[in-house]
Order: C-alpha cells, then structure tokens, then sequence
C-alpha cells in the first residue's frame, strides 16, 4: 500500500477503532457488503469504495403508512392511556384524546409524541419509518 493510499483510509482505521462498521463495494457504490471486524487494512484494494456505514434514521410516516386501527399510546403524558389511530389525510392522523375528544396529530409530532403497537400493546414502535 502506497502511503497517499494509507492517509485515504485513515479515516476507515479511526472509525473501525471505534467499533463502527466499514463497508466495501466493487460496483461504484450500488451495492455494499460490510467488512468484517477484523479486516486488514493492508488488503485495502483500490479502486474499491470504502464507507462508514451510515446509521439507520427515523423519518416521519407518509401518508400512505399510517397503520390504521393500531394501538396509540403517548411518549410524553404517562397518564393518558393507549388509544387507537383512526385515520389520517395528506398531514396528519387523527385519534381520540383520553376523554375522548378526537385530535390530529401531524406526522413530525407523531414522531416526536407517540409510539404504536400492531400486536395488541406486547411491543411498541416509534410513529415513523427506519432508514438505512
């Protein structure tokens, strides 16, 4: 290895010491395969892409992925109980209050205020979808 290639993965190196995955790709970046723990930096091969695999993200639902019907409960108010969603347009869902006053909540406050379960409350998921 070259030293101007060793600077190049010296980012790679610092990443894997802190027990990030580093991920290769022979096809121009369109697919990526994640090196192992142990991987040898001195069979770095150019013209191979390296990356720090990016960490997954939570983006708010579309509205086409509002689970209606699911159970609701609040992050944030620890007596309110577990509602149901029960329906949503272009901006927001809506679902009834503790007393029962239906309430729209927009799909960034979904995120930030409410988890929903889809197994009857046994487990509980953010409001929003993962990105890799």
């Amino acid at each position: 290895m070259k030293l101007s290639q060793a600077k190049e993965c010296l980012h790679l190196v610092q990443a894997a010491a802190e027990g990030k995955t580093i991920q290769v790709s022979c096809e121009n970046g369109a697919r990526w395969k994640d090196l192992p723990l142990d991987f040898d930096i001195g069979d770095v091969v150019y013209p191979q892409y390296y990356r720090i695999k990016p960490l997954p993200t939570l983006r708010p639902w579309k509205p086409e992925e509002v689970p209606v019907g699911a159970l609701l409960r609040s992050l944030t108010k620890s007596y309110e109980w577990v509602t149901i969603i029960l329906g949503y347009n272009a901006t927001e869902f809506c679902h009834p209050t503790f007393n029962d006053v239906p309430e729209c909540s927009t799909f960034a406050e979904g995120l930030a205020k409410y988890e929903h379960s889809l197994d009857h409350g046994l487990t509980w998921k953010p409001c929003g979808v993962v990105t890799p």
